[in-house]
């Protein structure tokens, strides 16, 4: 039997017990979990290709705290085996305000055409890992709040080129939360003053069988899903971010989450 025929049994196993069609989830089976590929996703119509290097995306823009701490794997098995960590690879994310308005582009009504907040990219360390500052992203109309995220290889294409230009080159995909996460997140704030407005579209209503691009399907859902863990003042100072003055903490400051995510890319 060829090395690789228990993993494809397993897999064709798991996928028949879940129900998942297409290698989109990391499912569990009698407690194993079987790795598979990061899954993709569709770049969406605002990637702008700024590769404005900076940990701090959010231009001191209002929302909860988030720091996304990423780890790009490559070369990796379909089963998500294997994987050898990514050094010098570009990533780029961005995503919507806490207003749902992304920036650089003209979108829900706001001119933010020249503007570049919550947009940033990154180059892996020898590890793998990036690790971006920025908040709990809002929502639109259609869609569950997600951040997009693009890999590309060293180097990547050259800035204005075309290939550099394309949204859905190198790898791109999308990041998801757990749904009481946001629920708790957006009873607070910034996020909560938009809620009470009552306007069309200000109330987070999206689920996975609404979400225009996911249309249901949970698997992917859940593969695409950040582990989330709370900021704490140790955690801040090892890995070289602000610490919020003792003052500030003792009024209630809030630290924020730290968003865990790692990628299994085939290449």
């Amino acid at each position: 039997m060829p090395r690789w025929a228990p993993t494809v049994l397993l897999r064709a196993v798991v996928v028949a017990a879940a129900g998942v069609l297409g290698a989109a989830a990391a499912t569990e089976l009698n407690g194993t979990t079987l790795r598979m590929a990061t899954p993709r996703e569709v770049a969406g119509p605002f990637f702008l290709d700024l590769r404005k290097i900076r940990r701090d995306v959010t231009n001191g823009r209002p929302g909860v705290p988030l720091y996304l701490d990423l780890k790009v794997l490559g070369n990796c098995w379909p089963n998500g085996s294997g994987c050898r960590p990514k050094e010098d690879a570009l990533v780029d994310i961005w995503h919507a305000d806490s207003r749902g308005v992304y920036s650089g582009v003209f979108n829900e009504g706001v001119n933010a055409t020249g503007r570049d907040f919550f947009r940033g990219s990154l180059l892996t360390r020898r590890d793998g890992s990036v690790t971006f500052r920025t908040i709990v992203p809002g929502w639109y109309w259609t869609r569950l709040a997600h951040v997009h995220l693009k890999v590309r290889g060293s180097p990547p294409p050259p800035r204005g080129s075309p290939a550099g230009r394309q949204p859905n080159a190198g790898f791109v995909t999308q990041l998801f939360f757990p749904p009481p996460f946001l629920r708790r997140v957006y009873s607070t704030g910034v996020y909560a003053a938009r809620s009470a407005r009552g306007g069309d579209g200000d109330a987070y209503t999206a689920t996975v069988a609404t979400d225009f691009e996911l249309r249901g399907n949970g698997g992917k859902f859940r593969a695409l899903q950040v582990s989330l863990r709370p900021v704490t003042v140790g955690w801040l100072r090892a890995n070289a971010f602000p610490v919020p003055p003792r003052w500030q903490r003792r009024q209630g400051v809030e630290l924020g989450y730290i968003a865990s995510y790692t990628l299994r890319l085939k290449w």
